[in-house]
């Protein structure tokens, strides 16, 4: 069983895309009935095949040639190998978590190791982080977003035909600038929300009597979820409003002059394709991968 993967969905506060979650609810119930994890499943499925073969984590460079556009790309141990000139690759596919996944899948501190080594290598000349991502834990996303601020080199959020939601959309706010790929690229969902599970009539079937004791001197201990269990909601939502503020927060100081209030607010959690991401500031604009490598490395690109 996926032990921190299972322990982070049921204790994590999430910055993620409801729909993508809710449609994830039956894997979650498998797990929690006690299913075991098949290895071959993930060998079939071509995208984990990637994510396996990426397991070693080598850094990712990429070649640009702003006469022919033609990029190439190469993995190397650090970015310090890779030739002067290149513009570093940082992948970001799928939920995200803090930590690396049972099956190798980095999580938010190794992206965030991995742009502090791009900012830091002198043969690197910009950073390209492709995002196809519904969001994840709230957990290590200020770090990730962090490194990417205070890297001295041009980064540039890119939409990978897919969506940038929620955390994913944090992390791309974090860069000098963000563009989609495609018109029905999903950008937004900026909000925070938090799920938990009631076992206890499960367990009395089961004819298991949970009995919970608490030091007297810890009468708060857990008292938001105790309460939330018996249908008040109003110490979890006084929690996830604080984290709310500060994504909401955050995105506007990182986005700046560029969002634009009179076509809408987009800090309600809804989402948007490309073109009206765009015309709200979220984004910056359209273009190829082509191109975004060549704004990264600094080239000129039209």
């Amino acid at each position: 069983m996926f032990n921190k993967t299972l322990s982070a969905i049921l204790r994590g506060i999430w910055m993620i895309e409801p729909q993508w979650a809710n449609a994830h609810l039956p894997q979650v119930a498998r797990l929690l009935q006690g299913e075991q994890f098949n290895p071959a499943v993930v060998a079939a499925d071509p995208k984990n095949i990637v994510l396996a073969g990426e397991s070693k984590h080598l850094p990712i460079a990429l070649h640009p040639d702003a006469h022919s556009g033609f990029v190439t790309a190469s993995r190397y141990r650090r970015f310090s190998d890779a030739p002067e000139g290149s513009v570093a690759l940082i992948p970001i596919a799928g939920p995200i978590m803090k930590y690396e996944g049972e099956c190798g899948e980095p999580g938010s501190m190794n992206y965030a190791q991995w742009v502090k080594e791009a900012a830091g290598s002198p043969n690197i000349s910009g950073i390209i982080i492709k995002i196809d991502s519904p969001g994840g834990q709230v957990d290590g996303t200020q770090t990730l977003v962090d490194a990417i601020v205070a890297s001295k080199k041009k980064t540039i959020g890119f939409v990978d035909d897919g969506m940038m939601c929620s955390a994913g959309m944090w992390i791309g706010a974090a860069c000098d600038e963000i563009y989609a790929s495609q018109k029905t690229d999903v950008i937004g969902s900026i909000g925070v929300l938090c799920s938990f599970y009631d076992f206890r009539g499960r367990l009395e079937q089961l004819g298991i009597k949970l009995h919970e004791i608490y030091a007297p001197q810890s009468s708060d201990k857990n008292i938001d979820f105790k309460e939330a269990l018996e249908g008040n909601y109003a110490k979890i939502e006084a929690e996830l409003k604080v984290l709310a503020d500060a994504f909401i927060t955050s995105v506007k100081t990182l986005r700046g002059s560029r969002l634009n209030s009179t076509a809408g607010d987009p800090f309600t959690g809804k989402t948007y394709f490309a073109p009206e991401a765009q015309a709200l500031g979220l984004i910056d604009g359209i273009c190829t991968f082509e191109q975004a490598i060549l704004k990264a490395s600094g080239e000129n690109s039209n």
